[in-house]
């Protein structure tokens, strides 16, 4: 999903294949901190992508609380 400037993202944004993403790159989205909640759900999740966006504030205990699989997430490039 890089480089494609998207809706705002929801909390059903990934319904359905929550469990079966294992990585998932959206840099240089214009994604904002609003857009977060959508990735709480993708519990096997490994990595996380997020450079280049608008992002100013992340919650780690709520963002990645139920991300127990999660090695490495990329937030360079971000307000």
């Amino acid at each position: 999903m890089d480089r494609n400037p998207l809706l705002p993202l929801s909390t059903d944004t990934f319904s359905g294949i929550e469990s079966s993403l294992r990585n998932i790159s959206f840099q240089s989205c214009s994604l904002t901190s609003n857009s977060l909640p959508a990735f709480t759900r993708l519990i096997n999740l490994e990595r996380l992508k997020l450079q280049s966006n608008l992002l100013t504030e992340i919650k780690p205990n709520n963002l990645f609380s139920l991300m127990s699989q999660l090695i490495a997430i990329d937030l360079q490039r971000n307000q």
